[in-house]
């Protein structure tokens, strides 16, 4: 098992040693704002995404089993 992970990684790196360049290497006017846009919603996407794991986190942590000051509603009189 341990050979099968060591020449797969070997393989995918001799594979990817061939790439030049790529989406971060504009050659123009047009790649160039493509590659501002590509980062910019980034960014934007980023700045949603993170506070929503950290929330998740925060509440799993929180609402875990062990925590006894939680108020989980257990009260069935709904």
């Amino acid at each position: 098992m341990r050979y099968a992970v060591l020449a797969l990684a070997l393989v995918g790196a001799t594979a990817l040693g061939g790439c030049s360049g790529g989406i971060l290497d504009p050659k123009g006017p047009i790649a160039s704002a493509e590659r501002l846009l590509l980062i910019n919603s980034t960014a934007i996407m980023l700045v949603v995404v993170i506070p929503v794991i950290v929330a998740t986190l925060a509440f799993a942590w929180w609402y875990r089993s062990s925590n006894t000051r939680a108020s989980r509603g257990t009260d069935e009189s709904y």
